[in-house]
């Protein structure tokens, strides 16, 4: 299935399956003191919570940009 996909496809499944890992992996860091990577460490946090929603936004994100940035 996968080796039939385009690269845009591909690269969406790519961004879900990592939204879901590092929506599992960085709230395990918990608070670092430096605000920026607090600040990811919420985020992927809250992502974990609404993964569903989360990991379809990121999808189509990543794909459209891919199609995107092909047309230029």
């Amino acid at each position: 299935m996968v080796s039939r996909m385009n690269f845009a496809a591909k690269a969406a499944l790519v961004g879900l399956v990592l939204n879901v890992v590092l929506s599992h992996l960085l709230p395990m860091i918990g608070n670092t003191g430096l605000g920026v990577v607090d600040d990811m460490v919420k985020m992927f946090d809250h992502h974990r919570k609404t993964l569903v929603s989360s990991s379809l936004v990121v999808a189509l994100a990543v794909y459209l940009s891919v199609v995107v940035a092909r047309k230029m």
